[in-house]
């Protein structure tokens, strides 16, 4: 088997010796380009294994994510738990298929998210308006800080921190959570897999955020698609823990 490593930033040395070490320990060889490689070990947050992601998905590789960061909502182990690294020989895993958005730009551009794409004002507290079809039909307008549009898998990030629902992985569905809306009845809602968004805006200054990374600028006028994508995110799973006891776990060491 070989195994491509992708690490955050900075990442502590003796912390990437430790994990190197106990792959080649298994077998496993350790390899630097992830087009040869038959999964991605990613180690970090949740910022390293959504970076991880879009390698994978180009090479359509499974990915595990082993967290040494704060929440780590998609990790498939801890730091303290490399022993079960073995579970990889034996095929004791499971793969979890993640729903992608596709956000294709004005400018002919395509881009992919596994978390969110996020519309947001350029200047601090600036209150946008924000025009949203789904499948050729006018939904809504937005006068808010900015809109979320993100995947099951984004609804514990970004989202959760604007007042947005909870949804299960396992359910494609693309949702949108306003920031800082200036209405008395805007809330989170949940679209099928099978709707396609265009939205626009009005201002000046506005920025498309995608999966916490990527930043392009929208000028009033541009047309941004958002849709379900055909391809999916392939997240190994060693532990038998499912997304609500993992939820459950994370979130309990925020509100004690």
């Amino acid at each position: 088997m070989k195994c491509a490593v992708i690490s955050k930033e900075k990442m502590c040395e003796n912390v990437l010796a430790k994990v190197r070490e106990k792959l080649q320990s298994l077998g496993i060889l350790v390899i630097d380009k992830c087009a040869n490689a038959n999964i991605i070990i990613a180690i970090g947050g949740d910022g390293t294994i959504i970076r991880a992601a879009q390698q994978a998905i180009a090479h359509d590789i499974p990915i595990l994510g082993i967290n040494s960061g704060n929440l780590g909502f998609l990790a498939g182990l801890e730091l303290t738990e490399l022993d079960n690294l073995s579970a990889l020989l034996n095929g004791n895993v499971t793969i979890e298929n993640r729903m992608m958005l596709k956000v294709e730009t004005s400018d002919q551009k395509c881009y992919f998210c596994l978390n969110d794409a996020v519309i947001a004002s350029g200047i601090a507290s600036r209150i946008i308006d924000i025009e949203v079809s789904c499948n050729r039909e006018n939904f809504m307008n937005y006068k808010a800080d900015g809109l979320i549009f993100s995947t099951p898998t984004g609804s514990t990030a970004y989202a959760l921190s604007a007042g947005g629902p909870v949804v299960d992985p396992t359910i494609d569905s693309i949702i949108i959570t306003p920031i800082c809306p200036h209405s008395l009845f805007s809330r989170s809602i949940v679209l099928a897999e099978k709707s396609t968004l265009k939205v626009k805006v009005a201002q000046s200054d506005v920025h498309l955020t995608l999966d916490g990374n990527h930043v392009l600028e929208i000028k009033p006028g541009d047309e941004i698609t958002i849709s379900c994508d055909e391809r999916k995110a392939k997240l190994i799973k060693i532990k038998s823990e499912n997304f609500y006891d993992v939820y459950k776990r994370k979130m309990r060491g925020r509100t004690e």
